[in-house]
């Protein structure tokens, strides 16, 4: 796929790549994945989040985890509290009133649990110009490959914040990916069955009647097995390799130089028993919540938001 470099290209998730012809071959989904098994889906978030917490106590002195006061901050940040990894939390504060609520529901789950928790504040015009120019920048943009510009402040603070305070055996975690299980994009609640460019450079919200970015997305559409996704919602599928794979990788990418970095929820079989669920069921958010009860039901005594 086509990235704001001239003749580098990004192959995404659930392709492979035949090198001898170069071309992508779609190999998930590889069946209808619509079911009504609520059950399936809670055990399967349950033992995911059980497994990822197990590898982080068994091998890392510290995990840095990204928090919010939302839903998918939570489920992640459950299991590892469960089992008493030590947490050196940090909320970014960018300002709005939405996010100062996230800053205090952070607040008030670092005080409740008694782990550390930072405001790194990118929100000032100054933060953003030292973020963009200085030298860390540069580390960042030459470890990471294609970046992401409407972060480059966030992570040069997360950088310089943590690199001199860490040991060199920590984790990284964020809640990425929760947001596509939880059918955060298909609001409406239809099911998009035809990829087009427009389409899909509408659900980008950046640019999206700008032909540049309609003829990258049909050369997207071209080079993907849209037409070979069974059942599955587009809307998933779309986020789940155009986020994902990409978007959420460079963000890894650009943090692994700080601390090993792990982008929550990125598992086939987990998105596979939830995108395959009923959009209200999703919507509800009662997979999140049962696992969260699982492991620190206490995590609900502060308010989400």
């Amino acid at each position: 796929l086509c990235t704001e470099y001239e003749n580098l290209f990004v192959a995404p998730a659930n392709h492979s790549l035949e090198l001898m012809g170069m071309n992508l071959e779609r190999f998930w989904p590889r069946e209808n994945i619509s079911h009504n098994n609520t059950e399936l889906a809670e055990q399967t978030f349950i033992t995911y989040l059980d497994n990822y917490s197990d590898y982080i106590a068994k091998n890392f002195d510290t995990d840095v985890f990204g928090l919010t006061a939302g839903m998918d901050s939570r489920t992640m940040l459950a299991p590892l509290l469960a089992k008493n990894v030590n947490i050196e939390a940090f909320t970014l504060l960018r300002g709005g009133e939405s996010n100062r609520q996230d800053m205090e529901g952070a607040k008030a789950l670092a005080a409740k649990f008694g782990f550390s928790h930072t405001q790194i504040n990118v929100s000032t015009a100054k933060s953003r110009l030292e973020g963009y120019f200085d030298p860390s920048r540069k580390v960042l943009r030459m470890n990471g490959g294609p970046h992401r510009l409407n972060a480059v402040y966030s992570n040069d603070a997360f950088f310089k914040h943590f690199k001199d305070n860490l040991s060199d055996n920590c984790s990284f975690t964020r809640g990425f990916g929760g947001e596509i299980i939880r059918g955060f994009y298909q609001k409406s609640g239809q099911q998009l069955k035809e990829a087009t460019a427009s389409k899909f450079a509408g659900l980008t919200g950046i640019l999206g009647d700008s032909d540049l970015v309609k003829l990258y997305f049909q050369h997207f559409i071209d080079n993907l097995g849209y037409d070979k996704c069974f059942d599955a919602d587009l809307f998933d599928i779309f986020y789940m390799e155009h986020r994902m794979s990409k978007w959420a990788a460079n963000s890894l990418n650009e943090t692994d130089i700080t601390a090993h970095s792990i982008v929550g929820m990125s598992c086939r079989k987990l998105y596979e028993v939830n995108m395959g669920l009923p959009f209200e069921y999703r919507k509800s958010r009662e997979v999140f919540k049962k696992s969260i009860s699982h492991f620190c039901p206490e995590l609900f005594d502060i308010e989400i938001c």
